[in-house]
Order: structure tokens, then C-alpha cells, then sequence
């Protein structure tokens, strides 16, 4: 399981973002702190066998809009919320 905030993202999207309109809020390759380095670090832990799961405070739409820039649509990583 891996944090969202200021872990795979660059900034505290939660803090920065709170309750914009999923459009205003921009998610490119430099809102992660390394993009190549997490899609590497995925594919390997799948390729051992391993789920990856992502924990936030923030928004489920939020870090599903980030997954789908660095992985694709179907991503396939479990985001974990408080409101789950």
C-alpha cells in the first residue's frame, strides 16, 4: 500500500485541489515526484505477484485521474479512502 500524497505526488493534491471540479485540476507527468520510477516500481510488484493499492485522505477521483496519466484506463490498483 502506498501513500498518494507528497509520496507519488509532487504536491498535496488533497490540500491544493479540496473540492475543485475534477476538469480544473491538471495531472501530468510533473504532478508525480517520478513518474518513470513509479510505473517501473508497479509493473515490477505485479511482476512478482504483488497487489498495489494506493491510501489517501483525498479524493478517490482525484488519484484514479492520476493512475489512469501513468498506467492507462485499466489500471487495476485498488485506492483505498476514508469514505470506503
Amino acid at each position: 500500500v502506498l501513500d498518494f500524497d507528497h509520496t507519488i505526488a509532487r504536491i498535496h493534491m488533497w490540500e491544493t485541489y479540496d473540492d475543485a471540479a475534477l476538469d480544473d485540476i491538471p495531472v501530468n507527468d510533473k504532478t508525480f515526484v517520478d513518474i518513470e520510477a513509479f510505473q517501473e516500481l508497479v509493473g515490477e510488484a505485479r511482476a512478482y505477484g504483488h497487489e498495489v493499492a494506493i491510501a489517501t485522505f483525498g479524493r478517490r477521483d482525484v488519484v484514479e485521474k492520476t493512475l489512469c496519466h501513468a498506467l492507462g484506463e485499466f489500471h487495476g490498483i485498488c485506492i483505498d479512502t476514508p469514505e470506503d
